[in-house]
């Protein structure tokens, strides 16, 4: 038998191939891609997008093994090797369809793409950002580790001793990587308990800021003062949280301390006086118990006037006009006591008691 005879077939079977899988994006992706856009749902367009690199050097892999079949090299050891390339391509096209990427396109209203992510999106599950790249590196590792020991078996190779020093290698691994696991934990955690959220403004022991992101191990807060700390999550799981942006409302607390030598009634008339205008201010909440302004106590040295109230300005990006609002109240309160000639107490001061006779003052040191 000639060469041409052997290989003849053979070779224009493998050109044939090469040329389906040279124009598998043309001939065959592309009518597809314009029929699922028909459709209302993104999963066909994703297992699309996955299968087209795999797709095509499966059609390369699958006319080389029939070509050297036709050609009568039909050995058991090709028959191995094709079978573990075609496993490649399938665990190659889950490891696609599980993948999860920025998208810098700006063809997408997403900020990020990925299957897992879509699904989770349509599903309107909260952080489905951050599941979805946490669940897309797991299930990626996982397809890895199971591609490795199908591959291995598909071949004939016994695996039971690869999965024995897996296990093994799993607990060590785990020990050695404890606090990776136990920030992965903790960042599951945040996300199934909801303390917080991206966006939101928190404060623990350490740190207070902006969520900026909740990642696989840490979350990443910026600072009011601008700098970005990555905190490790399972930091922020043991300790305590405060949301501010949770609060329904914040509040303003203001001590004035008046000498003493002011009179008792001018007193009730600016506690009266402050007291509406907090009613009267847009700023403030109008509510019943939420404005006090009263005579909190009296010490050796003063009168302690507590005004109490609240803005609605819990949002960081409103932190402005919550500090307007403390300004525009202490503005007031220091033009009502001018205008009744209100003295505060300082320190070394002698203290006064009136007892609203200029001439019955009684001084003490």
């Amino acid at each position: 038998m000639t060469f041409m005879e052997q290989w003849g077939p053979s070779i224009a079977l493998m050109a044939v191939s090469i040329i389906i899988g040279a124009v598998w994006h043309k001939i065959i992706l592309e009518p597809l891609s314009k029929l699922v856009e028909k459709t209302e749902t993104l999963v066909d367009d994703y297992i699309i997008s996955a299968i087209s690199k795999p797709g095509k050097y499966c059609i390369w892999m699958y006319g080389l093994y029939k070509s050297l079949d036709l050609a009568g090299y039909n050995e058991a050891g090709i028959t191995l090797v094709m079978r573990g390339a075609f496993l490649i391509c399938m665990l190659w096209f889950a490891f696609r369809l599980a993948d999860y990427e920025k998208n810098d396109s700006g063809q997408s209203e997403n900020e990020y793409e990925g299957f897992i992510h879509y699904l989770l999106k349509t599903r309107n599950v909260e952080y489905a950002d951050t599941i979805a790249n946490m669940l897309s590196a797991v299930i990626r590792m996982i397809i890895c580790l199971l591609g490795f020991a199908i591959i291995c078996y598909s071949m004939g190779y016994d695996i039971s001793a690869f999965v024995a020093s897996l296990s093994i290698g799993t607990a060590a691994l785990a020990f050695a990587a404890k606090d990776l696991f136990g920030n992965i934990f903790a960042s599951l955690i945040i996300l199934m308990d909801a303390p917080f959220r991206e966006k939101e403004w928190i404060a623990s022991k350490d740190v207070e800021g902006i969520v900026e992101k909740i990642t696989l191990r840490s979350t990443s807060i910026r600072t009011l003062s601008g700098e970005l700390v990555y905190v490790p999550s399972s930091v922020l799981t043991n300790g305590m949280i405060i949301n501010r942006s949770r609060n329904k409302k914040r509040r303003i607390l203001l001590t004035v301390k008046l000498a003493l030598e002011n009179n008792s009634e001018d007193i009730r008339k600016i506690i009266n006086e402050i007291n509406d205008y907090l009613r009267k201010d847009e700023d403030i909440i109008h509510e019943e118990s939420s404005i006090r302004v009263y005579l909190k106590e009296m010490t050796a040295t003063s009168y302690d006037l507590e005004v109490l109230c609240f803005t609605e300005y819990v949002d960081y990006m409103n932190a402005k006009k919550h500090t307007d609002a403390i300004s525009d109240v202490n503005l007031f309160i220091a033009d009502t006591l001018k205008k009744h000639d209100i003295k505060l107490a300082f320190e070394g001061s002698k203290a006064y008691i009136n007892y609203g006779d200029a001439n019955n003052d009684k001084k003490c040191n």
